[in-house]
């Protein structure tokens, strides 16, 4: 699923799924076990479930949010900045850690759960 057009939506429900966006307040959602979400635009959001999922936004005010242990994101930077919302596990137990490049996070890198944190993917 690919859209290219402001105010823009994609969305793909396969297990090895891909939805991208490229203009402002795009939106992309990937469901499946391999999911991954990108986005451009300044109210972004990308959002990616399944097992080793991504989501990335590059717009500001972006958002996004993996579902997923083992899931890697990014967001941009601007405005209010980019959030991070990712789950973990946790001595067996799914956990949520949530982020801001007002913060703690660098915009425009991908990052993972490592060590109690969010961690820079080198």
């Amino acid at each position: 699923a690919v859209t290219t057009k402001p105010v823009s939506n994609a969305l793909s429900l396969t297990s090895h799924g891909r939805a991208v966006t490229f203009e402002e307040n795009a939106h992309a959602i990937a469901l499946g076990h391999h999911s991954v979400a990108r986005t451009c635009g300044r109210g972004s959001l990308a959002i990616a479930l399944g097992t080793n999922s991504k989501a990335v936004c590059t717009g500001s005010e972006s958002i996004a949010l993996c579902l997923s242990a083992g899931c890697e994101a990014a967001v941009g930077r601007g405005g209010r900045g980019g959030i991070i919302i990712m789950v973990y596990l946790e001595d067996g137990e799914q956990k949520v850690i949530v982020e801001s490049t007002n913060s703690m996070i660098i915009a425009n890198r991908m990052y993972h759960y490592e060590d109690n944190g969010l961690s820079l993917i080198h």
